[in-house]
């Protein structure tokens, strides 16, 4: 028996000499005192106290993380008759066990975070086996048997150097030749005794360091995976942001604001992406570009405006004197880029944090929003509502025909007429300013009908807040 004590110390101390420095200490000292309970073998006649107080043990522990390490112990505990209460007529017998075993022991404390909330608590399970000794000195026998045993110790650090704790270990034996009486042999194979334990008792914490590993907490990481999913959901915001600020059909034109996605290479747009070929919103047959009464049907002769209508008292005729032919827009049904229009001194700067998102056009000397620009505003609004932190200035404008006043008027009525309308598909008034300039920013030259109908616009300056 005391061979095979040295040969488990041995192994349990050998492995580790070599081991490097570390920052907090491994090994640990325990005693315990409390009480035992054999359950059986007994002879007939022959039974023990439910609970006899008196058990011991002493063991070494050594760790080799903050979860996991290895025990080796012994333990001895006294078998008497039983001589409380009713059952107190058992046949008298004393018996003496002693118990060795080398146990793996995992810090539950340690692995479950206890120190979340207390950092003075733990709980160890530790779990193995070894040899156990029975003898008897009036029966002048002894009987050698193999232990199975697992148990529970809950433990409370006084300071870095002692802790108490409460054990509750549970024993069974194979090969176990006679009963705990030792007046008479068993002869039941396998797990053919049981005995456990209970006790209190106290760890003394050896080594240099501060800190023992019963103690060292593992960091707390909060747990990040949520992360994950809002990656997936910018990655996918992201490319569909691509994918609306992306020009697919190279017509010089956003997809957010482009109307018409497949345009032809080469093919002359509007500032909605919309070939120029395409718009004729009153079918007189007179593109929109140039139609100075685009919700009216009209004729080519006055510029697209019926020949009664309102603003044909405002419209230049151009006829020459001389009694030439007039120069028309109907000569001019653009094949062009609207590159020749822009007004090369314009030196209009945005304020600070807006930038230019889209124009909305209009007839001449009318501040009724066109049918076509609708579905733009629309998407103006829909922007604004995706985006709170979001705002806009409608700067309207208006081109040179007419008195200053006049045209600072019609300015301002197009820029509010536009403002009202967002106001209407649910955007937040405060995020609207209106500013209104007539004649005076021209961005397209006002020398042609063309340039005209440009200036005649509410432009949209965005400025995106946070981003």
């Amino acid at each position: 028996m005391n061979q095979f004590f040295i040969f488990l110390l041995g192994l349990l101390f050998m492995p580790f000499m070599g081991f490097s420095q570390k920052t907090d200490n491994s090994w640990s000292i325990d005693a315990c005192f409390g009480g035992t309970n054999p359950v059986k073998p007994y002879s007939p006649g022959y039974w023990s106290n439910t609970v006899s107080f008196f058990h011991t043990s002493v063991g070494g522990r050594y760790m080799f993380n903050n979860k996991f390490g290895l025990k080796l112990d012994a333990g001895y505990d006294r078998v008497t008759n039983d001589i409380v209460g009713q059952n107190g007529n058992s046949l008298p017998f004393k018996s003496n066990y002693y118990r060795t075993s080398i146990q793996g022991v995992f810090d539950l404390g340690r692995i479950f975070t206890f120190e979340n909330f207390s950092e003075r608590v733990s709980l160890l399970f530790h779990v193995g086996g070894g040899l156990s000794v029975l003898t008897n000195k009036q029966q002048n026998l002894s009987d050698r048997m193999v232990n199975f045993l697992f148990g529970f110790t809950p433990q409370y650090k006084i300071n870095e150097r002692i802790a108490i704790n409460i054990d509750a270990s549970f024993i069974w034996h194979i090969y176990q030749q006679y009963t705990f009486d030792m007046t008479s042999n068993v002869y039941k194979r396998g797990f053919d005794g049981f005995i456990a334990n209970a006790t209190v008792g106290v760890n003394y914490y050896l080594g240099k360091n501060k800190k023992h590993y019963d103690w060292a907490f593992s960091p707390c990481y909060p747990d990040m995976r949520y992360l994950e999913d809002e990656n997936s959901k910018l990655k996918i915001q992201n490319e569909e942001l691509a994918k609306k600020l992306g020009d697919d059909d190279n017509d010089g034109v956003i997809n957010y604001l482009d109307f018409e996605l497949d345009t032809k290479p080469g093919e002359l747009v509007d500032l909605k992406g919309r070939s120029l070929k395409n718009i004729d919103t009153d079918g007189d047959g007179i593109n929109n570009f140039y139609d100075e009464c685009p919700n009216e049907p009209g004729t080519i002769k006055l510029n697209g405006c019926p020949e009664k209508s309102k603003g044909n008292d405002n419209i230049a005729d151009n006829t020459p004197k001389d009694g030439g032919k007039k120069d028309s827009i109907a000569d001019n049904l653009i094949n062009d880029s609207i590159k020749p229009y822009i007004n090369k001194d314009y030196n209009f700067e945005a304020p600070e944090g807006y930038s230019s998102l889209t124009d909305i056009h209009f007839g001449k000397w009318q501040s009724e929003i066109l049918s076509q620009e609708e579905s733009v505003i629309n998407e103006i609004s829909s922007l604004l509502k995706a985006n709170p932190d979001a705002k806009i200035i409608i700067a309207g404008h208006s081109d040179n025909v007419g008195d200053i006043n006049r045209n600072i008027e019609i300015s301002k009525k197009r820029a509010n007429v536009v403002r009202n309308y967002l106001i209407s598909k649910g955007v937040k008034p405060e995020k609207i300013e209106i500013n209104f300039y007539g004649a005076g920013v021209p961005k397209f030259l006002n020398s042609t009908e063309t340039g005209k109908y440009l200036n005649r616009r509410a432009e949209i300056l965005i400025d995106y807040g946070k981003e």
